[in-house]
């Protein structure tokens, strides 16, 4: 099946898990179990973090001695959109990681959002 977007289709280091929909404790222990046996191969450490929901666009930056050389979207959680050179564009996004214990590879997962007024302007006057 070809894909729909011109970008080619890039894969994560590891997968990119998504909670889903949870609505109660249940759903939420379901989810930790998935990533316990996500990564229990490679006696990882797994560290999680509560925020409100905010939707945008999941992407994964992978930096290479410190330099940014690969990003993509989500997709599917092991296949998604390659963006390395529209992630250049995006303010905030480092282009090169610094400090004393930059490691020589590591996958930064996250979320790039819009403001909404940024959104309705882009909307309005585009370029």
């Amino acid at each position: 099946m070809k894909h729909a977007c011109s970008s080619p289709r890039s894969i994560a280091l590891r997968p990119l898990l998504s909670l889903d929909n949870a609505f109660n404790e249940t759903d939420v222990e379901a989810f930790i179990t998935r990533v316990d046996s996500a990564s229990a191969s490679e006696r990882s450490h797994v560290v999680f973090s509560i925020e409100p929901k905010i939707d945008g666009i999941s992407v994964s930056l992978r930096y290479e001695e410190g330099a940014l050389v690969w990003a993509a979207t989500r997709g599917d959680g092991v296949r998604g959109d390659e963006i390395t050179e529209a992630i250049k564009g995006v303010a905030g996004v480092p282009m090169r990681l610094v400090g004393e214990d930059v490691p020589d590879l590591i996958e930064i997962r996250g979320e790039l959002c819009m403001p909404h007024e940024v959104c309705v302007y882009s909307f309005l006057c585009p370029i």
